[in-house]
């Protein structure tokens, strides 16, 4: 059994709801599973489940108790740069008419309804899809988005700008809107920000030494010999 996000099933539950969804899984991964007059048992499965790596501190003291633990292992598949450079490509090349997506109906007002929705095109220019993974990359360098997740949302930011200037297709222009507040992100995360910042510039700059690495973060030598120290206890660097 194959869960691949655990951020869609827990995004809108309150924290008792997430609680009692654990406890499910980790009764349920034991063989059985009853509450009032409802029972399930002699259970044989095996369960995988995928979490977005921007979300396990958010989660992470509800999901990864000792129970828990015992049954569902966690571990991380490290994706390189180049891996995560070659996906994104990838997905640029994908042709939005052969691999449509499936039309969902929801009961939305009219005034928002399909008919009255508006198509901003998103052209195929190589200079702008080179220059948005290299943005997503960074995000998720960074650990503020995956680079997937950062790649569609610097995407629909740009059709929206376009939207919002009376456009119905993106230009080179609404790349350059997205420029000036893409170092918001990058210092969105307040204490973990630094902590980012430290491990990020490692990764990018690993060749240089801890001197070129301290001018590069922009952070005084304390400042950043801290966090490396905080990193290497983590084991992330």
């Amino acid at each position: 059994m194959v869960l691949d996000d655990l951020i869609v099933t827990f995004e809108g539950m309150s924290t008792k709801q997430r609680q009692q969804l654990v406890n499910f899984w980790t009764k349920l991964l034991e063989g059985s599973y009853s509450r009032d007059d409802y029972a399930i048992a002699n259970v044989s499965t095996i369960a995988l489940f995928g979490l977005a790596s921007e979300q396990i501190d958010r989660f992470r003291d509800e999901l990864m108790s000792s129970t828990f633990l015992d049954r569902v292992p966690p571990f991380r598949h490290k994706v390189s740069t180049e891996m995560k450079r070659e996906i994104l490509q990838f997905r640029n090349e994908l042709s939005p008419t052969k691999n449509q997506k499936p039309i969902l109906k929801l009961p939305l007002p009219a005034k928002i309804e399909d008919g009255n929705k508006v198509d901003v095109a998103f052209p195929r220019i190589k200079e702008i899809e080179d220059l948005i993974v290299e943005y997503a990359l960074e995000l998720d360098n960074y650990e503020v988005q995956s680079c997937a997740r950062a790649q569609d949302y610097i995407k629909t930011f740009m059709r929206a700008n376009a939207l919002l200037n009376n456009r119905t297709r993106v230009t080179k222009s609404d790349l350059y809107l997205y420029d000036l507040i893409h170092p918001l992100f990058l210092n969105s995360m307040g204490e973990l920000g630094t902590e980012n910042l430290v491990m990020a510039t490692i990764k990018r700059y690993g060749s240089l030494s801890d001197k070129e690495l301290i001018k590069k973060s922009g952070l005084s030598r304390g400042t950043f010999y801290k966090y490396k120290n905080i990193l290497k206890r983590k084991g992330l660097i």
